[in-house]
């Protein structure tokens, strides 16, 4: 399931909320090959969309949690 560097950097920005004209301007790269790394991460991943996506990379230590979303995951 090893992500390339550029799938990685996608990766990132995909689970900060970025679109994937946002992600291909931050990257300098086109649209569409911002597309073409979505879908393998989500092969390599395997889900099949963002929050799906999102939850496995939390999982898995690839992301960090937003400290909102892990005040709202520890009350009780």
């Amino acid at each position: 399931m090893a992500l390339t560097t550029q799938e990685t950097n996608v990766l990132l920005h995909l689970c900060e909320g970025k679109s994937n004209k946002e992600i291909a301007d931050g990257l300098q790269i086109s649209a569409h090959t911002v597309a073409e790394h979505i879908k393998n991460i989500y092969l390599k991943m395997q889900v099949n969309n963002r929050i799906a996506l999102y939850r496995r990379a939390l999982a898995l230590g690839l992301v960090g949690c937003p400290v909102a979303a892990c005040k709202l995951k520890t009350k009780k």
